[in-house]
């Protein structure tokens, strides 16, 4: 049977995601990683609502291109970025 996301009877998807934007100890965070990276300025000005804001706008405008052309355009970007690669992940 084919099932459609948000359909009668369909299902629905719950994407979580968390950063460290600002707690130093006992990992690592992303304002530490900008200043690292030479971008002193713009980690001096993070902001949970600023980065909250730059997320949702990068999120929809992938969730907008799965949505209309499914996921061969973003294929490529996504295996550029795969991290686990040899490793054996469990879900």
């Amino acid at each position: 049977r084919n099932r459609r996301a948000g359909a009668p009877g369909g299902f629905y998807v719950v994407a979580g995601v968390g950063l460290n934007l600002f707690n130093r100890e006992p990992t690592t965070c992303l304002r530490d990683m900008l200043d690292g990276a030479g971008y002193r300025g713009a980690a001096e000005e993070l902001t949970r609502e600023g980065f909250a804001a730059l997320f949702c706008r990068e999120f929809e405008s992938l969730l907008g291109v799965l949505r209309g052309q499914g996921f061969a355009p973003l294929s490529t970007r996504y295996t550029d970025m795969w991290m686990h690669t040899g490793q054996r992940v469990e879900v």
